[in-house]
Formats: C-alpha cells, structure tokens, sequence
C-alpha cells in the first residue's frame, strides 16, 4: 500500500509541475501589457508551494518524478527531425530508457552539436509561431553566439517561482509585492520583457560605461531606486563595482534590498563590497541563455548552487561521459524537463563543477548542491598594472553581422596590452565589419588595448572545455 501511495504522489507531483502554466491564457506569455489576473497570481502561489514541498522531499522520491518527466521529454525528443537522426547515428534506443544509468545511453551534446541546425528540425513548433520566444546568446564560455527558441509557457513560470522562493528566504514577501514593479534590470544583455520577471519589472535602465552624462543617469536611477518599494536589482556581477563607483561620485548611498546577479562567478570583494555600501541582499544564479536558470545560490552557503530539480536532471561527467563521485570535478550536463518545444537532452554549457555535499542542506532544500568550477573573470592587463573585463567585446558577437557569420569566437591576450581575436566563420566577414570591431575595441579600452582580427573556418579545441577568453599567462617564479 505505502508504495502504491508513493507512486500516486510521484505522478501528482510529475502532473503539477507541469500543469499550472498550461492553464494561462497564451498572451500571458508573448504580452508585457496584459494585467496580472487573480488567476495569474494563484497559479503562480501554487507552484511556489508545490516547488517548496518538493525541495523538502527525499531526493530519491524528487529522481522518480524526474524520470517520468524525462519520458516526456524523449517521446517530444523523437518527434523533431535533428534528436531523431541522432538516436539513429548514435544508436540510442530511447524507448527503453527508464532509468538514470539508461540516460547515460545517450552521447552529452555541446552547442557545436547544433549551432548550424536548421531551427525548424529542432522545434516542435513552426518558428514564427507567437508562443515561441527568440533570443540570442550573449557572450559566453563555449563561444558561440547563437540564436535558440523557448517555450516560456511551463518554463517561465517555474524560474518565476524559484527566485521568488530564494528571496522570500531573504525577507522579501511576496504577498505584499505582487502588485508592485519591485524589479529593476540594470545593463542586462537580457532585457526584461524576455525575462521570468517581466510581469513584475520596470523598463530596463542602462548607464553605459563610458557615458558622457553618466552622473546625469546615476541620480535617475537613484530616484528610481527611492521610490521603488522592496527593489530587487537584476544585474551582472561585472557592473556592480562601478555601480558603486558611480553612486559614490554622486555623494549617494541608496538602500538596494535585494540583488540578483547572473553572467559570471560573484567575486568575494564584489560581494563583500556592494552589500556594505548598499545595505543589499545579494545571490546569484548559475543558467545558460538556451536552458533559462538551472541552479540558485544557497542561502546558507555561498558560492554554492543548488541544482533547480524540479525542472532539470543536473550530471557532472568525466571527458569520457562517465558520473563523477562526490569531490571530483565534472562537466555540467542539463536535461531540460520543462521546455515543451526545443528538448535540449544532456546538454554541456561548456562548464565545470564539483558536487558539495551529499548531506542535507541546512536550508531544508534536499535539490543536489554544487560548486561551478572554472567560470574565472575575463580580464585583460595592461603594461600599466590596470586590469579590465573583455566582456563587452564578447558580448559585441551577440549583434548582427558577426551572430549570422561567426560560428565561434575566441579571444587571447598574448602580451601585455594586444589580443589576438580568433573567428571560426562561416563566410568571411566584410572589412566594414572588421572595422567596427577594431573601433569597439579601441573606444572600450580607450586606445590602450590593440587587436589582430584572423577568421578561419575551424577553431581548434584540445579539451571538452572550448575557453572563449585565453588570459595572460603569468610567468613561473
């Protein structure tokens, strides 16, 4: 009998998580105008709740849901013309596969795999069809900037729900906010209205770097800063020293309740740095542009993510696709569980982690904990001691031409004060476009940094881990 209850449970469970944004109305999701409904606001109540009972649970009880859901996944897998081949040529019986080892039948696959797929052998949908949301990847460890298609009707609402639940441990009631534009994107790549927040966000707010009226748009932001109740600031760890630098040019120190980072690792001294000035709750998520957020930042311990069970299988593997034990570095490979259109199976980002601890949490979240490994900062060093973030020049391949022509990029800094920006192409660029690289990169670093520009038609990779940002090398003592 208890089994049989167990397994009821299993499938409610399965069947939830599934179900609550299937039953929103489409133009919740491809609309920045429609009003939040009272049957918006209880859809989303509800999946918070069940998403806390599951992080409560055993995890062996949450692995059983996952596989059910996984089965899902492999029958929509099918039906597209690319995973079909690829059972195929790999050999990969997926009809039989009902377990965590059967999973492993399946070859992991990387962006090289699919980023000159044509879109429509990838869908389950035609790729002008309203529902589908489109974006481009930003600057990005693997390289390669790529445009890829969400369904954001299941997906949407589960990350909504798990950011919520991470600030509601910080103080945030959301009770007290869901009528309220609380979140604010600052120089966000992503821009709000294709964010999980984007019911809850006021328009996306940029100082660029370089601004000539940046103290002008600093006291805005300090405005909209006072008259926003429970602000959460939605940023990359790369703008939040400025941030800082910027309010204190002012002469201002305004309380930020809650920031969220995502894009790279949190340094300790950025951390340490922005919650002293701005009085701020800070976590991160560890995410890649085509599966959404996989992991959130324990509230217990830093620098540490759990993995976002209820809508991914999380694996960390060896270069020979075997599971690492606890301690020993792997390679992070996702199975989306809730992207209903675009299935991405066993899928590496291009990142390291290592598993924390196979204990309880002290949190009470039972989801797998972890650790990304070799996410270092990208910054160049000049002659003159300074050190700057590459970042905006890897983030400039996300714009057309070079997200139409270049299949990947990578950039090296060879000596001190030059790089070299190394282009696998699948049509030579223009001069015009070469040019505009050179003159971005001579305005970000203002003059201080030169640049050779090669195109090649295949960029060599010697391990799993293709490296976009080769930094200096430091010479042995």
């Amino acid at each position: 009998m208890g089994r049989v209850f167990e397994y009821l449970q299993v499938v409610l469970f399965k069947k939830t998580l599934s179900r609550y944004a299937k039953l929103l109305p489409k133009d919740f999701f491809t609309t920045t105008t429609t009003k939040k409904t009272e049957l918006y606001k209880n859809l989303l109540r509800a999946e918070i709740e069940t998403i806390k009972q599951l992080q409560k649970e055993e995890f062996e009880f949450v692995k059983k849901i996952q596989l059910l859901r996984l089965r899902e996944v492999l029958v929509l897998a099918a039906q597209t013309r690319w995973w079909n081949n690829y059972f195929l040529q790999k050999k990969v019986a997926w009809k039989r596969i009902a377990t965590f080892d059967d999973l492993q039948t399946i070859p992991p696959i990387t962006r090289n795999n699919i980023v000159d797929v044509e879109k429509k052998d990838l869908l389950l949908l035609e790729a002008n069809d309203p529902s589908l949301l489109w974006r481009s990847s930003s600057g990005s460890t693997t390289g390669t900037p790529v445009v890829w298609g969400l369904n954001k009707t299941i997906l949407i609402l589960n990350v909504l729900a798990s950011l919520l639940i991470q600030l509601e441990k910080r103080g945030f009631l959301l009770s007290a906010n869901l009528n309220h534009k609380f979140c604010l994107h600052y120089n966000m790549f992503m821009t709000a209205d294709k964010h999980a927040f984007k019911w809850f966000a006021q328009p996306d707010f940029h100082i660029p770097n370089h601004s000539s009226d940046r103290r002008k748009k600093t006291i805005e932001l300090s405005l909209i800063i006072a008259q926003t109740q429970n602000l959460v600031l939605f940023t990359s760890p790369n703008e939040l020293i400025s941030l800082v630098d910027s309010f204190r040019d002012i002469g201002d120190r305004p309380h930020i309740p809650f920031i969220i980072t995502v894009g790279s690792p949190l340094p300790p001294h950025v951390r340490d740095t922005t919650t002293q000035y701005f009085h701020s709750q800070i976590f991160s998520f560890y995410g890649a542009q085509e599966t959404g957020p996989c992991a959130i930042e324990c509230v217990n311990v830093k620098d540490a993510y759990h993995a976002l069970s209820d809508r991914i299988i999380l694996e960390l593997l060896d270069e020979h696709n075997r599971p690492v034990k606890e301690g020993e570095a792997g390679l992070i490979t996702v199975t989306c569980l809730d992207n209903t259109v675009m299935p991405l199976i066993r899928y590496q980002p291009g990142d390291w982690g290592v598993f924390v601890s196979n204990s309880l949490c002290t949190c009470g979240n039972h989801f797998p904990l972890f650790k990304v490994l070799e996410r270092t900062t990208d910054v160049v060093t000049f002659s003159t001691g300074e050190r700057l973030s590459i970042v905006p020049i890897l983030r400039f391949f996300n714009r057309p031409p070079y997200i139409s022509f270049v299949r990947r990029f990578q950039i090296e800094q060879d000596r001190h004060d030059h790089i070299i920006v190394r282009l696998e192409v699948k049509k030579l660029l223009s001069e015009t476009a070469i040019t505009r690289l050179h003159e971005r990169v001579g305005r970000i670093f203002k003059g201080k940094l030169q640049a050779d520009v090669v195109q090649t038609t295949n960029l060599t990779q010697e391990n799993p881990k293709f490296r976009v940002f080769i930094p200096l090398k430091t010479p042995r003592p």
